[in-house]
C-alpha cells in the first residue's frame, strides 16, 4: 500500500507567479491545495467586506458627480470646491481600502488557518505563499 502524498496549501495573490510551475515540477510528489480566500478584483467574495461597496462608489460616483459640477458652478467655485473634494476624498480612500485589505487579511487568515492542520487530521505539513506585495 502506497503512503499519500503530504499535502501543502497554497496562498496566491493576485498573480501566481512561481507557484504554476512548483505544481508542474512536483506533481506526483506533493498534493497541493488551493486556498480559496478572497483576493481584490480577482473573485467577487471581497465585495463582501463593508469597505468594498464605499470604496468603489468614492473611487467612481464621486469623480463622477465632481465632473458634471463643473458645468453648473463658475470655474473659479469648482476649483476651490473640486479641490477640498479632492483632499477629503483621499483621505475617505484612505481609509476604505486600509479596512478592505485588513478584512481581507483577517479572512484570509480564517480560511487558510482552516487547511493548517495536523497531517494526522488530513491537514496539511505546510504552506506556500507568493504575492508581488
Amino acid at each position: 500500500m502506497s503512503q499519500p502524498l503530504p499535502k501543502v496549501v497554497l496562498l496566491r495573490g493576485m498573480s501566481t507567479g512561481p507557484l504554476d510551475r512548483l505544481q508542474r515540477e512536483l506533481r506526483g510528489e506533493i498534493d497541493f491545495v488551493n486556498v480559496p480566500y478572497p483576493i481584490p478584483l480577482v473573485a467577487m467574495q471581497w465585495l463582501r467586506n463593508p469597505c468594498a461597496i464605499p470604496l468603489v462608489l468614492a473611487l467612481t460616483a464621486v469623480p463622477a458627480a465632481l465632473f458634471n459640477m463643473w458645468f453648473i458652478m463658475p470655474f473659479e467655485t469648482f476649483l476651490s470646491f473640486s479641490a477640498v473634494v479632492v483632499i477629503i476624498l483621499g483621505y475617505i480612500i484612505r481609509w476604505l481600502a486600509c479596512g478592505l485589505v485588513r478584512g481581507l487579511v483577517r479572512d484570509g487568515m480564517r480560511i487558510a488557518k482552516e487547511y493548517l492542520r495536523p497531517m494526522s487530521e488530513g491537514g496539511c505539513c505546510c504552506a506556500v505563499g507568493f504575492s508581488w506585495g
